[in-house]
């Protein structure tokens, strides 16, 4: 690391780049959210004050929307890779985030765009996919997707530790099917406790593939304001997002990608999805004017 050379300036960022050996660079347009936080180790000592330990903790996260870079993303954090993140400032200046790890989530449905929901035994198959599916109808407003983690520790250092397993959770209320009758509850009853995998169509005619993920059933809650419903519950876990999480047109040749795969073009792309980013760094001193520590201010 470079001598620290840090001056005032401003905190507006041009690009964030993560970097595992090679970088994966981030242009500030595509990222939402983004904040850094230090916190330092202390303890209680006797003459009544609270005393640095020298332990420095420095959390980032932010919003990637540039799907693009998702994959590699991933793969920084199933690799479990040390990483180092190098955040660029308005005024050339540089900070990078040294001995980092790095985890990251999906971000999927981040406008209103799940139009109509299909099901199907679980087979990975999307071939035809709206005629060979169970149609479910319309999903009432947004539904609800989480992703975490089976185990969700940290390494000796604080830093998060991917355990090996991503489990994704959806829940839905199913009013019907527009123009029909048709009692979704028996529809989707005849996926209950099974392996599935769940089409969400979106805007333009493709879908968000839930696959392989497990289907439970009940009849939605109930007021005097509402409609009846049927709620749908899905989860599943994998080893990777990736492996879970898919976008095809389910043509008659169907146009599949993993979540964070570009080949076909199916993902909703830049801005309309892309993933969680949060890295962790620490160090036994934050800067020590020499270029250690966990944070290193390089001016331009």
């Amino acid at each position: 690391m470079a001598s620290n050379t840090w001056d005032p300036g401003p905190q507006q960022l041009t690009q964030v780049v993560i970097n595992d050996g090679v970088a994966t660079t981030i242009n500030a347009s595509l990222i939402e959210g983004f904040s850094l936080e230090t916190e330092k180790d202390a303890y209680d000592s006797a003459i009544g004050i609270s005393f640095d330990r020298g332990y420095t903790t420095k959390t980032g996260s932010f919003n990637c929307m540039d799907y693009t870079a998702v994959s590699a993303l991933e793969g920084m954090m199933t690799d479990r890779d040390v990483v180092t993140v190098t955040s660029t400032y308005a005024d050339a200046t540089t900070q990078a985030i040294s001995n980092a790890t790095v985890q990251v989530s999906p971000l999927v449905n981040l406008v209103p765009d799940v139009c109509e929901v299909f099901i199907q035994t679980s087979d990975g198959d999307y071939t035809s996919f709206e005629s060979g599916a169970t149609a479910l109808g319309i999903s009432m407003s947004e539904p609800s997707f989480e992703f975490d983690y089976p185990f969700d520790g940290t390494d000796g250092c604080g830093r998060p530790y991917f355990g090996g397993l991503c489990r994704a959770t959806a829940e839905l209320e199913l009013p019907g099917i527009r123009g029909a009758r048709t009692d979704v509850y028996a529809a989707a009853y005849a996926f209950e406790g099974t392996a599935v995998d769940v089409g969400f169509k979106m805007p333009n005619g493709k879908y968000l593939i839930m696959e392989n993920v497990y289907a439970f059933v009940n009849y939605g809650s109930e007021d005097t304001s509402g409609v009846r419903t049927v709620h749908l519950r899905l989860q599943g876990v994998a080893s990777a997002w990736s492996s879970m999480i898919k976008y095809t047109d389910g043509a008659a040749a169907p146009d599949t990608d993993a979540w964070g795969t570009v080949t076909n073009s199916v993902h909703p792309g830049n801005k309309f999805s892309g993933c969680m980013v949060s890295f962790v760094g620490t160090d036994y001193v934050e800067d020590d004017g020499a270029g250690g520590g966990v944070t290193d201010f390089t001016s331009a």
